[in-house]
C-alpha cells in the first residue's frame, strides 16, 4: 500500500488503536481476555510486522520496475529515432540509387547510339572497299599491298 506520495505507509500500533483495535502491550498487561487475547496479539504483531515487511519489499521492488520501465522507454525512443535515422538514410540511398540508374541508362543509350553509328561507318567503309576493288578489277588492275594501306 502507497501514500500519496508514493512512499509506503507503515502501519503501527497507534494507526491500529485509532482505528478501534484493542492494543495489548507490556505496558498495558489488564487487557481483556488476558491469555487467549496475549497470543492472539502476539500474532497479529507478527503479521502485522510481516505484512509490513512484505509491503516495503513490494515498494522496493515497484521502484526496481519503475526503473526498469523508465530504461525501457528510453531504449525505445533511442530506438525509434535510430529507425527514422535509418530509414532516411535509406531514402537517400533510394534517391541515389535512382539517379545512378538513370545516369547507366543514358551512358547505355549512348553507348548503343555509338555502336549503331560505328556499325554504320564500318558498313560504309566495307561497300566503299568493295566499290573500289570492283573497279579496279573491271579496269583489270591486279591489287598490290600498297593499295591495301
Amino acid at each position: 500500500m502507497l501514500e500519496g506520495n508514493g512512499e509506503p505507509c507503515q502501519l503501527s500500533r497507534d494507526s491500529m488503536s485509532a482505528k478501534g483495535h484493542d492494543e495489548v502491550s507490556p505496558a498495558n498487561p489488564k487487557s481483556p481476555g488476558d491469555g487467549q487475547q496475549g497470543a492472539r496479539s502476539a500474532d497479529n504483531e507478527a503479521a502485522f510486522a510481516a505484512a509490513n515487511a512484505r509491503l516495503v519489499d513490494y515498494a522496493a521492488l515497484e521502484t526496481q520496475l519503475r526503473t526498469e520501465l523508465d530504461a525501457a522507454r528510453m531504449e525505445l525512443a533511442l530506438t525509434q529515432a535510430d529507425l527514422a535515422h535509418q530509414q532516411q538514410r535509406a531514402k537517400e540511398r533510394e534517391r541515389t540509387d535512382a539517379a545512378r540508374y538513370v545516369e547507366f541508362e543514358r551512358q547505355l543509350a549512348d553507348e548503343r547510339a555509338r555502336r549503331a553509328t560505328a556499325e554504320e561507318e564500318r558498313r560504309a567503309v566495307i561497300a566503299f572497299l568493295g566499290r573500289r576493288a570492283r573497279r579496279r578489277l573491271r579496269r583489270g588492275v591486279v591489287p598490290t599491298e600498297d593499295d591495301a594501306s
